[in-house]
């Protein structure tokens, strides 16, 4: 049964993995061949593109990355069933044998025929006893070996579905791939415009701000593709109310509970977080340490389990990045604070944001 759920988790998995990435591929494709190149595009407007190029290379990478982890454990799962058969198959064989000997047993090597059984029953009860004794041996081996038939039957049913499972998420890992080699090729080229784009005047020490600015985007980028797995299931409210009904209950998460998830990832450690009225707003220093980042938006309960951060607004070493570009930004990445399990069969009907912390309204 253990097995079957594993599997069926991977089924889940792979299922939602590919949704995601169907829809990631072709969004980054139409941002690919949308961006127009200009060579005369002022410095910023390059940068902005850089970034939000930045962002969807690292978001790809990481899918890729989990794409081929769930591959791999696809293929672990379909070695052990494989494994499981040549087991149920050396089963099936020796229980053949010995329902092969009990025949032999029965008709051919007995010293008393199996007539000469039946016919010195002493009386009608015996016969019967008799009788059922030896259909009751036949149809045990005869059950089990179907049984065993059953058994292989699905394990090698289910060795079938995941081979074309692998298949499918193979082919989503190569159109992914095809992506991220696009994308880092318009990147190298973006980036090649945006030291033509720097003027005459000062072109080396522009030319070191430059490359020192795209040297900024790792700890963004980081954040931005790993948010959603940080270990959210670890995250503790900092109170719980039951209403006077007993039907319900409010828990408040506070913004440092929030922010020690955030910093528990070494990447992350020098992060903060600041919970506002109407969203968030998270700051760090960038990779090279020369300036701050600063990323805002809003949160939004997706379902009764995940709250989402919805990004507006990117500003980097100067540059603001919002609207469209932040949209494109968005499109190849997902921001997500996956509550834990709750209690009782509760779960959360809405959130409320306030000044440092946020309020979950739960409901039965």
């Amino acid at each position: 049964m253990k097995d079957f759920q594993d599997i069926c988790g991977i089924y889940y998995v792979g299922d939602i993995m590919l949704r995601k990435l169907y829809l990631t591929v072709l969004i980054i494709s139409v941002l690919l061949f949308s961006i127009p190149v200009y060579v005369y595009s002022s410095p910023e407007n390059i940068a902005q593109e850089i970034i939000s190029l930045e962002i969807s290379l690292s978001s790809s990478q990481k899918k890729l990355e989990d794409l081929n982890m769930d591959i791999e454990a696809i293929n672990r799962e379909i070695k052990s069933l494989k494994e499981e058969e040549k087991g149920i198959d050396a089963n099936m064989s020796v229980s053949r044998d010995k329902l092969r000997y009990w025949y032999r047993f029965l008709y051919i090597d007995g010293n008393i025929s199996l007539l000469e059984v039946i016919l010195n029953s002493e009386d009608m009860s015996d016969l019967f006893s008799r009788i059922y004794y030896i259909e009751s041996i036949q149809g045990y081996y005869l059950d089990f070996l179907n049984r065993l038939k059953s058994l292989k039957a699905d394990k090698e049913r289910l060795s079938s579905d995941l081979a074309s499972k692998r298949k499918e998420l193979e082919s989503t890992r190569n159109d992914l791939q095809s992506t991220i080699d696009n994308i880092q090729k318009l990147l190298s080229e973006k980036q090649r415009l945006y030291q033509m784009a720097l003027t005459d005047e000062n072109v080396k020490e522009q030319i070191e701000q430059g490359e020192s600015l795209l040297q900024r985007f790792e700890s963004l980028t980081y954040l931005m593709s790993h948010l959603s797995d940080l270990p959210w299931k670890n995250i503790v409210p900092s109170s719980v109310t039951v209403n006077s009904k007993l039907n319900g209950a409010s828990a408040v998460i506070d913004e440092k509970s929030i922010e020690d998830i955030i910093r528990s990832d070494e990447m992350l450690k020098e992060m903060d977080l600041h919970l506002t009225g109407t969203g968030f707003v998270i700051e760090g220093p960038s990779s090279d340490k020369l300036s701050n980042f600063s990323l805002e938006g809003e949160m939004r309960l997706t379902n009764s389990s995940a709250i989402d951060f919805i990004p507006d607004r990117l500003t980097l070493g100067g540059i603001i990045i919002q609207n469209d570009e932040m949209k494109k930004i968005l499109s190849s990445t997902e921001l997500r604070l996956t509550l834990p399990p709750l209690p009782f069969g509760l779960k959360v009907e809405s959130i409320e944001l306030n000044e440092g912390y946020i309020t979950l309204n739960l409901i039965r």
